[in-house]
């Protein structure tokens, strides 16, 4: 799609970042995360896995669009699976109706999908998902959430004990926390479907580090009895709400610690309630389900997906005794191919 000769598209640079910042408050308010230029650093290019693509509209030496996409690496066992997630985007009111949109995403998902990137994903809301779906993008289903109250709202309750939360850099300084995170993926690799790999460097990018947002963790047990909770407290409709971002399991006997940990929330964070997102068949919602968690259908957000399909470089039959090619990755535009946790979906 060529723009208008009153308006051009180019890539972002470091020194838009104030001026893209601003246009996000025009358009699109405060939200639930900071919109500053400190966060939009710590988001889109400190991110363990590499600087986002950013496309803006120039018209008259001023931004009126923006279009960022927020790098993100799945893996399926232990292949890598290179995606993007389609996030902050905006135009300025006066030049809504143009096109600026479409015409920023269509060349953004044209640019990824050269570099090999598998697959685009976002959660848009009921008023987007209809762009989207025009540009290519399929609804994949909802993510599967998990609620258990807590107790009657305001009530008082006392805190401490095992379980008590604390900030994330504390729990990733442990000593013990490195092969205890070791332990946990050496697990899920069994497990063939999409999840975000729980590293060191992406538990402290994604919880210990962004300005303005203040998550914190659980730990308790050792060895294969070991688990770990990150969270991040929130009000929502008057409620205070315990968000479970992460359930970590170290081995089978993990997941009774994990549980003991999701119980203790009610103690633990004095929140009313806490919700939590898990895929049927993993650790994850066996603790959740164990300690009391029940399933809300249709509560949770829509998963789209825009597949890129790059192309592959066919097999050379002439090479001596070539290697059998890698299984098909799981195809991101069926649910149960995900193993969903609220971390890597949640808007921030």
């Amino acid at each position: 799609m060529r723009e208008p000769a009153d308006w051009e598209i180019r890539h972002g640079r470091d020194d838009d970042v104030e001026e893209v910042v601003e246009l996000l408050r025009t358009c699109l308010g405060e939200g639930g995360a900071p919109r500053s230029a400190e966060f939009w650093r710590w988001k889109h290019q400190r991110n363990p896995f590499g600087p986002s693509p950013v496309l803006v509209a120039s018209a008259g030496g001023r931004i009126v669009g923006v279009r960022a996409f927020l790098r993100w690496r799945w893996e399926s066992g232990d292949r890598p699976i290179p995606a993007v997630r389609a996030v902050d985007t905006a135009t300025h009111p006066d030049w809504q109706g143009r096109g600026v949109f479409s015409a920023l995403t269509t060349r953004l998902v044209a640019e990824v999908g050269e570099e090999g990137t598998a697959f685009v994903f976002n959660t848009p809301n009921r008023k987007s998902g209809g762009g989207y779906r025009t540009m290519g993008w399929r609804v994949v289903g909802r993510l599967p959430v998990l609620v258990r109250p807590l107790g009657l709202p305001g009530a008082r309750r006392r805190g401490g004990g095992p379980g008590e939360l604390t900030p994330v850099a504390a729990f990733l300084a442990r000593p013990e926390a490195e092969p205890f995170l070791a332990a946990v993926e050496s697990r899920r690799r069994r497990d063939p479907r999409l999840r975000t790999a729980a590293t060191a460097d992406f538990l402290r990018w994604r919880y210990a580090d962004p300005p303005g947002l203040d998550y914190r963790a659980a730990w308790a047990g050792s060895g294969e009895a070991a688990a770990a909770l990150v969270l991040r407290l929130r009000r929502r409709r008057g409620l205070r709400e315990a968000a479970v971002a992460e359930v970590l399991v170290a081995g089978e006997a993990g997941v009774a610690t994990a549980a003991g940990l999701l119980r203790g929330l009610r103690a633990s964070s004095r929140a009313d309630h806490a919700v939590a997102v898990a895929s049927p068949g993993s650790d994850e919602h066996a603790a959740l389900r164990r300690a009391g968690f029940l399933p809300l259908p249709g509560a949770g957000p829509r998963l789209f997906v825009r597949p890129l399909d790059p192309e592959a470089e066919p097999p050379n039959p002439e090479l001596p005794n070539p290697e059998p090619p890698n299984p098909e990755p799981p195809n991101p535009l069926q649910p149960e191919s995900w193993r969903f946790a609220a971390g890597s979906f949640e808007l921030f």
